[in-house]
């Protein structure tokens, strides 16, 4: 169990700025949102066959930037734990904490958007790809934003703290062609009491239902495969270990010390189903205990490329923080 290594995966995250042309009204919950119309824009972009051909049996759906970043169609035999996927998951994950929902003219609204393994050598199309979303417009309403600025993290402290570089300036139009990636460093070990705080809705799917009450065993589960199908499908020069079963027995030692954790709902609207959805998860606090080093990063990981379904949109956003009313009684 202790030799047990998580495949590297490399991530550039962009930290883009939109500035609104008008009076706009957004959803509080945006990335499902921007989402969807980062997809459009991004198909509008690179698609040779003029978005008139399912990517399915387009011709050139292998060397497509659209199929490769949102449509990622499987090719091949997965490996066991990975088979029944219809596509493998997206090697984006969006994050917005803005929940303002009216803005004036010339106001700002900021989100991130973190490309994975193979994902980032297309960060050129994504931003370009932004650029046009925002001139498309956001929402049912379309209302026009623009992309001010654009910046790539260049560097993540131990404590947390981070270094950005602007890359692109809406009043200069220019790209810098040198975004550098970054690995997620295995820097100490967590120990416990540990709080896990689910600050956006997070969806896990048990034996086909959406559950609030689950074991640390099967969270841990979760989390791992997540790590592995985005190694397979995007950080292909990473070795993947599919036998973690020993890290799995050492998640039955781990003790959940309190759970206190919320179901959300919420809404979006499906472009593509034409519908309204209603959309559910828990938030809150899983608080737990016990030998954690063997799981520091995973949960690392876990923070970068979220928890569940849903990531693509921020969905099962998580962070850690050391619960020092726990570690006061232990002491």
């Amino acid at each position: 169990m202790m030799d047990y290594h998580f495949p590297e995966l490399s991530y550039l995250t962009l930290r883009v700025l939109l500035k609104a042309k008008e009076a706009a009204t957004l959803p509080p919950i945006k990335g499902s949102m921007l989402r969807g119309a980062f997809g459009h824009a991004l198909r509008q972009t690179v698609c040779a066959a003029r978005v008139a051909t399912e990517c399915r049996t387009c011709l050139l759906k292998s060397a497509c930037v659209y199929t490769r970043i949102f449509e990622t169609l499987i090719q091949g035999v997965p490996p066991p734990l990975l088979r029944g996927l219809p596509t493998s998951p997206r090697p984006f994950i969006i994050d917005v904490a803005e929940e303002r929902t009216d803005f004036a003219a010339g106001e700002t609204i900021a989100f991130r958007i973190t490309l994975i393994g193979n994902a980032i050598e297309f960060y050129p199309y994504v931003i370009y790809s932004l650029v046009r979303m925002a001139e498309n417009g956001l929402s049912s309403r379309r209302h026009r934003f623009s992309v001010a600025q654009v910046d790539a993290l260049t560097a993540v402290e131990l404590d947390g703290s981070e270094t950005w570089r602007q890359i692109y300036r809406e009043t200069e139009q220019t790209l810098a062609t040198d975004a550098a990636p970054l690995f997620l460093q295995n820097d100490g070990k967590y120990a416990g009491p540990l709080s896990l705080l689910f600050l956006t809705p997070t969806r896990l799917k048990i034996n086909n239902d959406l559950v609030i009450s689950f074991t640390f065993h099967q969270l841990v589960f979760k989390m791992i495969r997540r790590v592995l199908e985005m190694a397979y499908f995007y950080q292909t020069d990473a070795p993947v270990d599919w036998q973690f079963q020993a890290l799995l027995q050492a998640a039955d030692e781990i003790e959940i010390l309190e759970r206190n954790l919320q179901w959300v709902d919420w809404h979006r609207y499906s472009n593509r189903q034409k519908t309204d959805m209603k959309l559910g998860g828990f938030t809150g606090k899983l608080t737990i205990d016990g030998n954690l080093a063997p799981f520091s990063h995973l949960l690392r990981l876990s923070r970068l490329l979220h928890v569940g379904k849903g990531a693509t949109f921020g969905l099962g956003k998580m962070e850690m923080e050391i619960d020092d009313n726990y570690s006061k009684m232990k002491g």
